[in-house]
């Protein structure tokens, strides 16, 4: 079975302590969403805080002990109860400070408090549950949900198409879904944040709860604030009455909810799904209660770590699905899926078979949302892949050359992308009806700063020099710096008949351009050396 634990474990061997308080996701300056986790030792001292990627969220909880570095599924603070909640749409959310006392449960830092709650009367107390526990419990339990629920069309990005006719559902799911996730209860649970109103309301909810602060901080460019710490908002998505079972901590006026286990009252949108996956061979699997997230497991038996660098990781395909104890959500009936097989995805080695010396980990994990391509640590992955095949790109050299490149730099950051060239001119098209790919490969080196390299595929033997490009007066490329300027520098290139126009290049004011010319007696081991050399 596998399971998740911390790397760089700051506690004492053996020791236990428990995770305090999460605080609402933000972003840092790479892009990257993450939140800080509240450690609490066995003494009552709070004296530790992690900043972790938000995709791990569905693997952690409120009051869960932690252990060496790993939580552990079943045991945690407080104690199990069961609620019947009755309305729960008159729940509502404000912040921690105002929901319950500190009698109760210490938050110790004025951060804490501010984070929200939802709060609904239950006979004579509160219930009060973190805004964050809601999101794990109905929202995310798997990490591509996690990642996506902080884009404005996140959830539309994981479904490419679907179709009611006379209530049987048909659903494709995007390859942004790893294969070893589908079965009849993720599908289940998809259709109804899909279509659910409550659920998708819920769902919008946290997106927007930080956008409206955005937007009251800079109505102009509201997505520039949205690194802010804003606090995450979000209701109960279901009505009327539903059962619950939790892990509870109490007094005479407080109950607070640090788990939802079990949860009743949601109702499946349809009673008949067909599943179909981009492009990749998905089995039946057998009969399972809905709701009930099953999690397809590895032989291994090993313990996977979590990579906390936030580097984007490989292609989802290839990391190991590790076990989740998921909320038991309980529709009101079952819905009838069948899942049906469709072609198997075409995949690349991107780098060769690695052997571990000693100890060193070979079971690092990410819960950064993927791309394809990557960034690596070469010590720290399994062979990695990309979603592409090369074959009559005109890129095979050159992803051979930055294969060799990782060899000759191993501590350099590299991640490579492969896309289609934009724009409806000639240089744009191989043949009528074949689009010209391209390839950026950012690249960190060790004492110097980010450099992006944009290579034109040249099946036709095409002559276009590669384009090394670094932003001027910055050591790299924030936020969405990247598209931005490989959509800039590929406008340039379409636009002046497929040259890159050095002169106007080289008097940038952005970005400090250099050219890379192609030798046909050039090896990948070569070209990789002459990288090398503008790198450092």
């Amino acid at each position: 079975m596998d399971t998740l634990k911390f790397s760089n474990w700051p506690f004492n061997k053996g020791e236990q302590v428990s995770i305090h308080w999460f605080r609402s996701p933000y972003r840092k300056g790479n892009g990257e969403w993450v939140f800080d986790v509240v450690f609490r030792r066995t003494n009552g001292a709070i004296d530790q805080t992690a900043t972790i990627p938000w995709g791990a969220l569905p693997w952690l909880r409120f009051g869960q002990y932690v252990i060496d570095g790993k939580p552990m599924k079943s045991m945690g603070r407080g104690k199990i109860e069961r609620l019947f909640l009755k309305q729960v749409q008159n729940g509502q959310v404000i912040p921690a400070r105002m929901a319950f006392g500190k009698e109760l449960y210490k938050l110790f830092f004025k951060e804490n408090y501010e984070e929200l709650c939802w709060v609904l009367q239950h006979e004579d107390k509160d219930v009060v549950v973190p805004c964050i526990e809601i999101i794990r419990a109905f929202l995310t339990p798997s990490r591509f949900l996690a990642n996506a629920i902080l884009h404005p069309t996140g959830l539309d990005s994981l479904i490419l198409d679907t179709d009611d006719t006379n209530g049987d559902y048909y659903i494709n799911l995007s390859k942004a879904i790893p294969k070893s996730y589908i079965n009849r209860g993720l599908i289940a649970h998809l259709v109804w944040l899909y279509n659910d109103r409550l659920a998708r309301k819920a769902w919008n909810q946290v997106y927007q709860s930080f956008f409206r602060n955005a937007m009251q901080t800079n109505p102009l460019n509201p997505v520039s604030q949205l690194s802010t710490n804003n606090k995450v908002s979000v209701h109960v998505p279901l009505q009327g009455n539903s059962n619950w079972v939790g892990r509870v901590i109490e007094n005479d006026r407080t109950i607070l909810v640090l788990n939802i286990l079990d949860a009743t009252g949601l109702v499946p949108p349809y009673r008949s799904i067909t599943v179909e996956h981009e492009g990749v061979v998905i089995r039946s699997a057998s009969s399972q209660n809905v709701g009930s997230r099953v999690v397809k497991r590895s032989k291994t038996g090993d313990a996977h770590e979590l990579d906390e660098s936030l580097l984007p990781s490989f292609d989802a395909q290839v990391h190991p699905q590790i076990d989740v104890q998921a909320t038991r959500l309980r529709f009101d009936f079952k819905p009838s899926v069948t899942i049906n097989e469709t072609i198997e995805a075409n995949s690349l080695s991107l780098s060769k078979e690695e052997k571990n010396d000693g100890d060193t980990s070979n079971n690092l994990v990410t819960t950064i949302e993927s791309v394809s391509g990557g960034k690596r640590k070469s010590v720290d992955f399994r062979p990695l892949q990309v979603e592409y095949d090369l074959k009559n790109t005109g890129l095979e050299d050159f992803v051979e050359a930055i294969k060799e490149l990782q060899n000759l730099m191993p501590e350099a950051l590299i991640d490579l992308q492969i896309g289609d060239l934009p724009g409806d001119k000639g240089i744009s098209f191989v043949t009528e009806s074949t689009r010209r790919k391209y390839a950026n490969v950012l690249i960190r080196a060790a004492n110097s700063g980010e450099v992006l390299i944009i290579e034109i595929g040249r099946p036709d033997q095409y002559s276009i020099s590669t384009l090394m490009v670094s932003p001027k007066g910055l050591e790299e490329f924030f936020a969405d710096m990247r598209k931005e300027a490989t959509d800039y520098l590929l406008n340039i290139l379409i636009q002046n008949n497929g040259s890159w126009n050095r002169d106007y290049l080289k008097n940038d004011h952005d970005y400090d351009c250099s050219f890379l010319k192609h030798m046909s007696q050039d090896t990948p081991l070569r070209w990789a050396a002459k990288i090398k050399g503008r790198l450092i």
